[in-house]
């Protein structure tokens, strides 16, 4: 069998990579062509701008109805940067007795020579290039010419597609996106390049939206915050943050909720975890942040007010929505807001947690039933809290008593209809 792989971050998908994977099928005689978003890709920093999952989803959502193409998560659950030599033999292994074709652009033909082990890459799949078609690129010819001495050197085809492309780039998109509230056009070029799928679900889950929620009015920069908290945190404290992060978002689009904002508390929820016992009632003293007993017995606790405290100060944020959720992560209170509920939750069932009873069937409430949720998971912390002996902060038991009511009265309403 002869299986295409299109790889890409696909931020977002668009009306070009869904032609140049068909056309691929239909030039080399694919049986199948697999369309694989990169997890977190080692040389593009624009992931940022959603999250994985996001992009997971776009892609999902895009290929539903397209019967040419399979979508094929298989980075989704790789931690770290993917190398291709990586994923690519992890394939061959799963596809020994098929010739898998590599689908790339011009410009990955012409660095390949850059990419980590290409002679490693080379053993497991033949190469197709795309050439590009804006007047940008080079001549056919020319590039034969270097496909002839790839093959030669690396003893695998290079194949040239000589084929049309459509005109659109996912930097552009994104530009557009970002700006479209200005643009009184923008609804028609982005039909033009995106398909309705996908048009459809960025419009419904609000991805691509820059909220000025820092300062100076300037959009969260995901980037920077990157690099400051992998110094401030430790590694395993950075990987629960980037999971916590991915599962605002996934819940933050299940429950109609801006994503970009969701991430941004997501990722700081924990930006104040590193201090000590003593940093961390020196900076309450020094802000007139209020201590209650159980978190003068439990310090740890303060870290989500001092979070907010951080957030603010040292990330910029002034949205007050973001704020007050990591303000109340660890101990929520009545009446949270649904920023306030997604970032408690995605706390406790990013998927580096393992150790909390229920987790499967709590992870899957949390995209049913919110409130339901929030009851289950206070239930659960206060009885852990209480058969360790630790003292219970009394927000903690007024907040579950708060969705302990909720829910009933819920129930009530839907058995009387």
């Amino acid at each position: 069998m002869k299986i295409g792989i299109l790889g890409g971050t696909f931020n977002p998908i668009h009306k070009g990579h869904l032609f140049v994977a068909k056309e691929a099928k239909r030039l080399l005689g694919l049986d199948r062509v697999l369309i694989m978003p990169a997890g977190d890709p080692p040389h593009k920093d624009e992931i940022t701008t959603i999250s994985r999952n996001q992009r997971f989803e776009l892609v999902r959502e895009t290929l539903r109805n397209e019967s040419e193409l399979e979508f094929f998560p298989y980075e989704f659950s790789h931690d770290g940067q993917g190398f291709s030599y990586i994923i690519l033999g992890e394939l061959k292994k799963i596809f020994p007795d098929d010739d898998l074709y590599f689908l790339i652009g011009e410009d990955s033909l012409l660095s390949f020579e850059t990419w980590v082990k290409p002679e490693v890459i080379s053993r497991y799949v033949k190469f197709a290039c795309i050439p590009r078609n804006d007047g940008g690129g080079m001549s056919v010819s020319d590039l034969q010419g270097i496909a002839k001495i790839y093959k030669k050197k690396y003893k695998t085809d290079f194949i040239i597609l000589c084929t049309d492309t459509v005109d659109c780039s996912s930097t552009d998109i994104r530009r557009i996106l970002y700006a479209r509230k200005s643009l009184q056009d923008s609804e028609e070029k982005l039909k033009s390049v995106l398909p309705e799928e996908t048009y459809s679900y960025i419009l419904t889950h609000r991805l691509y939206e820059a909220f000025p929620i820092t300062e100076d009015g300037a959009a969260f920069n995901f980037t920077a915050a990157y690099e400051k908290l992998q110094k401030k945190l430790s590694p395993h404290r950075y990987r629960h943050s980037l999971g916590v992060e991915d599962t605002c978002a996934a819940l933050a689009a299940a429950w109609n909720y801006p994503v970009y904002p969701a991430r941004v508390a997501g990722i700081l929820h924990d930006c104040a975890k590193s201090l000590s016992d003593t940093k961390y009632f020196k900076v309450c003293e020094k802000n007139d942040i209020f201590v209650s007993s159980a978190e003068r017995m439990a310090p740890y606790l303060l870290h989500a007010k001092i979070g907010a405290l951080y957030a603010r100060k040292k990330y910029g944020v002034i949205d007050e929505e973001i704020l007050e959720a990591i303000r109340v992560h660890t101990t929520g209170k009545p009446n949270m807001g649904l920023l306030d509920k997604i970032l408690f939750i995605a706390d406790y069932i990013e998927p580096g947690r393992d150790k909390a009873q229920d987790l499967e069937s709590i992870r899957e409430l949390a995209y049913r039933d919110l409130d339901l949720c929030c009851e289950v998971i206070l239930k659960n912390t206060l009885d852990y809290l209480r058969g360790s002996g630790a003292e219970v902060d009394q927000t903690t038991s007024d907040t579950y008593n708060y969705f302990h009511k909720l829910v009933l009265q819920k129930r009530k309403e839907y058995i009387h209809g």
